[in-house]
């Protein structure tokens, strides 16, 4: 099993809609059959872990990949925890490539560090020039209601995508609760839940009152948000709260958004039915 990744996921167009070509999982994972809804073209689908989580030395590789045409909407019905690992860290690898014309849109499970822990996660997106690509990648700082928050030892993610070749993303935070103090003013303060949402449109520009009103939603009085554009083809928005339901919100609003506006998707139902639960 030696370079075999945990988990792969191949989508392909057929017909008018799309359909899980290749799939293998192995441990921590298993992938729900897809679904589809109203004649939308995308394939909607789960990725299950039903270990308690992660421990030290554990390594996962994920791999999904969209063929010509094709799109997938994949998500998680639960929180992804990272349990106690001792010295040693957990690491979580994903590389998606997206072919051209079409469209991923993945909102993986936020990220619960426990007292303890160290983990690594890196995301590497490869876009063609037409494909479409919507990432969320969100964390919280711990067991809030028992009192863990930022009692992790170590939380390093990075997030990079290429369009073309070219890059267009590079972010990357390294938080270290032992050696800095991350509640202080300009930090995290009292927000207990970060989150990143990442849009690119495949080269084309982005509808002008797009911006607007996300930055609309984003005034939400439960979170601290913004929003920026990259380029012209691609926004990404920043969003902290104090719970999972004030941030999940705000998500499930703006993905809403940019499905009925870009996408040209109207079926916000489905986000309350896949989002909720996380």
């Amino acid at each position: 099993m030696e370079g075999t990744p945990n988990l792969r996921l191949v989508f392909a167009k057929e017909g008018g809609g799309t359909i899980l070509a290749e799939s293998f999982s192995r441990m921590p994972f298993h992938v729900f059959p897809p679904f589809h809804e109203q004649d939308d073209g995308c394939a909607y689908t789960y990725v299950v872990n039903p270990t308690p989580g992660f421990l030290g030395g554990d390594r996962a590789d994920l791999e999904i990949i969209l063929r010509p045409g094709s799109h997938a909407f994949i998500t998680a019905p639960s929180a992804t925890k990272i349990l106690n690992t001792g010295r040693d860290r957990a690491e979580q690898t994903v590389r998606i490539h997206i072919a051209d014309k079409a469209v991923l849109e993945y909102v993986p499970p936020y990220v619960i560090p426990f007292a303890g822990s160290r983990f690594r996660q890196n995301t590497r997106v490869q876009m063609e020039k037409t494909s479409r690509c919507l990432l969320v990648d969100w964390f919280s700082t711990g067991r809030v209601s028992r009192g863990e928050s930022l009692a992790f030892e170590e939380y390093d993610n990075s997030t990079v995508v290429a369009c073309d070749g070219e890059p267009i993303i590079f972010d990357r935070f390294v938080l270290l609760p032992a050696d800095e103090d991350y509640s202080v003013s300009g930090r995290l303060e009292s927000y207990t839940l970060s989150a990143c949402l990442y849009f690119i449109n495949g080269g084309s520009p982005l509808p002008k009152p797009l911006m607007e009103s996300i930055r609309g939603l984003a005034r939400d009085g439960d979170v601290l948000a913004g929003v920026s554009t990259l380029d012209t083809d691609g926004l990404v928005m920043r969003i902290m709260g104090r719970n999972v339901p004030s941030v999940q919100k705000v998500l499930v609003r703006v993905i809403g958004l940019i499905r009925r506006s870009v996408l040209d998707i109207e079926n916000d139902r489905i986000l309350d039915r896949l989002l909720v639960t996380l």
